[in-house]
């Protein structure tokens, strides 16, 4: 959706690794962040953070950075949630949501892509499809563990719903920002 609005060079593949490395420096140091309110499940912004970066930059810069992102942590990087890392994460209750966040970020990324996703309802869409993805998925690999998933399906969803209305907000705004100074450049070149 913003790939078409955001380009930082005429070169393709320049544009590429500048996005990529924007997508990467964002979900090593704004993905660990955990917001708590209290009595409540904390909600991290791994999911907010993963699917920006998909619908902004599209399936390819998405995916391959939200592989890196698992490969830093799972390496010892503390990127996780709560600053933390290691493979047993992966490996843990909670890998289902690691695996998740990369197939969300392809599909997620190769829908926004698409004429259909650029409106404002779809790309709303877009952020509910990412968030079901992962939560399919983390429950789905939940089951095999000695945990309540039910409980972690009602603790995750409300995090899930805000983190997809405000991120729609957001690109929206950025699309409405982006749009606006194009329009006006057009009219300074004329």
């Amino acid at each position: 959706m913003l790939t078409n609005l955001l380009v930082f060079s005429k070169n393709a593949t320049k544009d590429f690794i500048i996005k990529f490395c924007i997508s990467l420096v964002l979900l090593c140091l704004v993905a660990p962040i955990t917001i708590s309110m209290k009595g409540e499940m904390p909600i991290t912004m791994q999911t907010f953070v993963i699917l920006f970066c998909a619908i902004a930059f599209g399936w390819r810069v998405g995916g391959l950075a939200t592989l890196i992102y698992i490969g830093l942590g799972a390496a010892g990087l503390p990127v996780f949630s709560n600053y933390s890392s290691g493979s047993d994460k992966l490996l843990g209750p909670h890998g289902g949501f690691f695996f998740g966040f990369v197939v969300a970020a392809v599909l997620v990324g190769y829908l926004t892509e698409l004429p259909l996703f650029h409106k404002p309802l779809a790309a709303l869409m877009l952020w509910f499809l990412g968030h079901i993805v992962i939560i399919a998925m983390g429950i789905g690999w939940l089951m095999n563990f000695p945990v309540d998933w039910r409980q972690m399906l009602n603790t995750i969803l409300p995090g899930a719903l805000i983190k997809s209305a405000v991120g729609a907000l957001l690109v929206q705004l950025i699309v409405r920002i982006l749009s606006g100074r194009k329009i006006r450049k057009r009219a300074f070149e004329d």
